[in-house]
Protein backbone atom coordinates (compact mmCIF):
# COMPACT_ATOMS: atom_id res chain seq x y z
CA UNK A 1 0.00 0.00 0.00
CA UNK A 2 1.23 3.55 -0.55
CA UNK A 3 2.79 5.24 1.91
CA UNK A 4 0.91 8.44 1.15
CA UNK A 5 -2.43 6.59 1.98
CA UNK A 6 -0.81 6.02 5.45
CA UNK A 7 -1.50 9.27 6.96
CA UNK A 8 -4.20 10.45 5.34
CA UNK A 9 -3.69 14.02 5.20
CA UNK A 10 -5.87 16.41 3.17
CA UNK A 11 -2.32 17.54 1.61
CA UNK A 12 -1.13 14.37 0.57
CA UNK A 13 -4.63 13.29 -0.87
CA UNK A 14 -4.64 16.49 -2.70
CA UNK A 15 -1.11 16.19 -3.95
CA UNK A 16 -1.93 12.69 -5.46
CA UNK A 17 -5.12 13.64 -6.62
CA UNK A 18 -3.33 16.88 -8.71
CA UNK A 19 -0.97 14.24 -10.11
CA UNK A 20 -2.89 11.98 -11.30
CA UNK A 21 -4.98 15.27 -13.00
CA UNK A 22 -1.85 16.05 -14.62
CA UNK A 23 -0.48 12.71 -15.92
CA UNK A 24 -4.06 11.82 -17.42
CA UNK A 25 -4.33 15.00 -19.21
CA UNK A 26 -0.41 14.75 -20.59
CA UNK A 27 -0.51 10.88 -21.51
CA UNK A 28 1.65 10.16 -18.34
CA UNK A 29 4.88 8.53 -20.78
CA UNK A 30 3.18 8.65 -23.69
CA UNK A 31 5.07 8.03 -27.09
CA UNK A 32 2.54 10.19 -28.95
CA UNK A 33 4.94 13.00 -30.49
CA UNK A 34 3.20 15.60 -32.39
CA UNK A 35 3.33 15.56 -36.48
CA UNK A 36 3.96 18.88 -38.15
CA UNK A 37 1.18 20.28 -41.04
CA UNK A 38 1.51 19.29 -43.80
CA UNK A 39 3.47 21.06 -46.41
CA UNK A 40 2.46 22.43 -50.19
CA UNK A 41 4.35 20.50 -51.55
CA UNK A 42 3.70 17.20 -50.45
CA UNK A 43 0.24 17.90 -50.80
CA UNK A 44 0.65 19.24 -54.64
CA UNK A 45 2.79 15.47 -55.34
CA UNK A 46 -0.11 13.53 -53.88
CA UNK A 47 -2.71 15.41 -56.03
CA UNK A 48 -0.51 15.40 -58.88
CA UNK A 49 -0.02 11.93 -58.93
CA UNK A 50 -3.96 11.00 -58.63
CA UNK A 51 -4.79 13.77 -61.35
CA UNK A 52 -2.10 15.04 -63.81
CA UNK A 53 -4.29 18.20 -64.71
CA UNK A 54 -3.33 19.74 -61.06
CA UNK A 55 -0.35 22.03 -61.88
CA UNK A 56 -0.25 24.30 -57.83
CA UNK A 57 -2.25 24.38 -55.76
CA UNK A 58 -2.39 26.95 -52.31
CA UNK A 59 -2.32 26.04 -49.02
CA UNK A 60 -5.31 27.60 -46.77
CA UNK A 61 -5.06 25.82 -43.09
CA UNK A 62 -4.75 22.84 -41.78
CA UNK A 63 -6.53 21.61 -38.79
CA UNK A 64 -5.87 18.02 -37.15
CA UNK A 65 -7.98 15.43 -35.04
CA UNK A 66 -7.54 12.14 -34.00
CA UNK A 67 -11.06 9.73 -33.43
CA UNK A 68 -9.70 8.17 -31.00
CA UNK A 69 -7.97 10.80 -28.40
CA UNK A 70 -8.33 10.43 -25.55
CA UNK A 71 -8.15 6.76 -25.71
CA UNK A 72 -5.06 4.27 -24.36
CA UNK A 73 -3.12 3.22 -26.99
CA UNK A 74 -3.46 5.99 -29.40
CA UNK A 75 -0.83 8.08 -31.07
CA UNK A 76 0.24 10.49 -34.00
CA UNK A 77 -0.39 7.76 -36.63
CA UNK A 78 -3.99 8.00 -36.15
CA UNK A 79 -4.21 11.75 -36.61
CA UNK A 80 -6.32 13.32 -39.56
CA UNK A 81 -5.34 16.53 -40.92
CA UNK A 82 -8.26 18.55 -43.08
CA UNK A 83 -6.60 20.84 -45.00
CA UNK A 84 -8.61 23.91 -47.08
CA UNK A 85 -6.68 24.41 -50.38
CA UNK A 86 -6.67 26.42 -53.95
CA UNK A 87 -6.44 23.79 -56.51
CA UNK A 88 -4.79 25.45 -60.01
CA UNK A 89 -5.78 22.52 -63.11
CA UNK A 90 -5.03 22.95 -66.31
CA UNK A 91 -7.45 21.82 -68.65
CA UNK A 92 -5.61 20.79 -72.22
CA UNK A 93 -8.85 21.41 -74.24
CA UNK A 94 -9.20 24.77 -73.19
CA UNK A 95 -5.84 25.98 -73.18
CA UNK A 96 -6.39 27.58 -69.66
CA UNK A 97 -5.94 27.22 -65.74
CA UNK A 98 -8.97 26.81 -63.58
CA UNK A 99 -9.22 27.46 -59.76
CA UNK A 100 -11.21 25.83 -57.50
CA UNK A 101 -11.40 25.39 -53.38
CA UNK A 102 -10.93 22.06 -52.31
CA UNK A 103 -10.46 20.27 -48.99
CA UNK A 104 -8.34 17.33 -48.95
CA UNK A 105 -7.68 14.71 -45.25
CA UNK A 106 -4.42 13.25 -45.16
CA UNK A 107 -2.80 11.11 -42.53
CA UNK A 108 0.57 10.63 -41.63
CA UNK A 109 2.30 7.50 -43.70
CA UNK A 110 5.38 6.47 -44.53
CA UNK A 111 6.21 7.24 -48.07
CA UNK A 112 8.02 10.16 -50.36
CA UNK A 113 6.14 12.52 -48.83
CA UNK A 114 5.53 11.25 -45.62
CA UNK A 115 1.51 11.57 -46.00
CA UNK A 116 -1.09 9.41 -48.07
CA UNK A 117 -4.44 11.13 -49.38
CA UNK A 118 -7.04 9.76 -47.65
CA UNK A 119 -9.98 11.75 -48.89
CA UNK A 120 -10.46 14.92 -51.38
CA UNK A 121 -13.88 16.95 -52.44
Amino acid sequence: MLAIFKHKSVPNIQLLCGLLLLSSLYGCGSKHTPTELPQADAVLQLLHAQDTSVIQIKLQQCQVGNLFAGQEGTSSKYDIYRCQITVERFDDEYQQSFLKDQVVHLRPYDSETGWQLVASN
